[in-house]
């Protein structure tokens, strides 16, 4: 699933529970202190969300210039995928 600067890449896990894979790299998201902040950020927001998942591994991959866009934009645009997540997996478990 793609949004803005970040890919959700979702595969069902068979547990019980949703898990949370980042992969942030250098060249997208410049210093340690941004891609540090980028992961707080995926992992607050994941956790907040983590018990209206399916059971899924979710590893969010940054694109470039994920590290230009404020807080809010690299927020909502989480949700978004978050959201997606939650619908196009209960489609494919009603099935």
């Amino acid at each position: 699933m793609h949004g803005g600067a970040w890919t959700f890449v979702v595969v069902p896990n068979g547990l019980e529970h949703a898990r949370l894979g980042t992969a942030i790299s250098r060249r997208v998201a410049g210093n340690i202190v941004q891609r540090n902040r980028l992961k707080r950020l995926l992992r607050e927001m994941f956790r907040h969300a983590q018990q209206e998942l399916p059971a899924v591994d979710i590893i969010a991959l940054a694109r470039a210039g994920v590290g230009d866009r404020n807080n809010d934009e690299n927020r909502q645009t989480i949700e978004e995928l978050l959201t997606k997540v939650r619908a196009e997996c209960a489609v494919s478990s009603s099935e």
